[in-house]
């Protein structure tokens, strides 16, 4: 299956630098672009206040990244449509806590805290309108989705011998059977400022939101981190969203014969 999610990114990418070799002396643009992102989830169904609210204290956001190929057709003056392939990386985690006995277990003897790190990686599509300006120094607006294609979703349970260092720390990464969505799309906000290196190549610092439109339940979590006696006449059934927010790096080239005025 993995062999499986690495041969569709391949394809993918070969088909897009496809697109771009045949769009070339058009009215299309190409980029690449990276970023970084604050993970983290939204719960927004919920049976118990206790669970949710427990779980709200005890959980927060993680680093991730993206990373994508982009191409963009000028359909009129000043309005783009974008699309592409990527990579990008969502998750949360639940913040590292005392062990109470260490050597309960042989695993955790040894070490002194604990902390869960979740993690989902995606092949991801944007489809964007984006509006810019046309001046050296320009604004860029985009608003649209991505198809999200899910690559690996993992569980990091991570032990310290001391609290708040990663110094000699144990990762235990396995596989989260959660029923997330096989299949998600996101909301996609960005408002960026670009600066013209050269007549064609415009280089764009751009602030973004993306919001998970389809909610999951973290079963992983229910049945195997929070299955505690605070809990016991709790329904912990629950729905929530990935969100993320962070900075991005685009560099954009116009595959023009010759830069307008109205060229990325």
């Amino acid at each position: 299956m993995k062999y499986m999610k690495i041969k569709y990114v391949i394809i993918s990418i070969l088909l897009f630098s496809g697109l771009i070799d045949a769009c070339a002396q058009s009215k299309f643009s190409i980029g690449l672009s990276s970023g970084y992102l604050r993970n983290y989830r939204i719960i927004t169904e919920n049976k118990s206040d206790l669970y949710k609210d427990y779980r709200n204290e005890n959980e927060s956001s993680i680093s991730g990244f993206t990373i994508e190929l982009n191409l963009l057709y000028n359909f009129k003056p000043k309005l783009f449509f974008e699309t592409g392939v990527g990579y990008v990386q969502y998750g949360y985690k639940i913040n590292e806590d005392v062990l109470i006995d260490p050597c309960f277990s042989p695993t955790t003897c040894g070490y002194n805290s604990e902390l869960y790190r979740y993690t989902y990686n995606y092949m991801n599509v944007p489809l964007h309108f984006i509006y810019t300006t046309s001046k050296k120094l320009n604004i860029l607006l985009s608003i649209g989705t991505s198809v999200l294609i899910p690559l690996s979703n993992n569980v990091e349970w991570i032990l310290r011998k001391e609290f708040g260092s990663s110094k000699g720390q144990k990762i235990d990464t396995r596989n989260n059977n959660s029923d997330i969505s096989k299949f998600n799309m996101t909301l996609d906000l960005g408002v960026g400022i670009g600066f013209r290196i050269f007549e064609k190549i415009n280089l764009i610092i751009q602030p973004k939101f993306n919001y998970n439109l389809f909610s999951y339940e973290n079963t992983d979590i229910k049945d195997n981190i929070y299955d505690i006696s605070l809990f016991v006449n709790e329904d912990k059934s629950t729905k929530e969203h990935l969100i993320s927010y962070g900075i991005g790096i685009k560099l954009l080239y116009d595959l023009k014969k010759a830069a307008t005025n109205n060229g990325l």
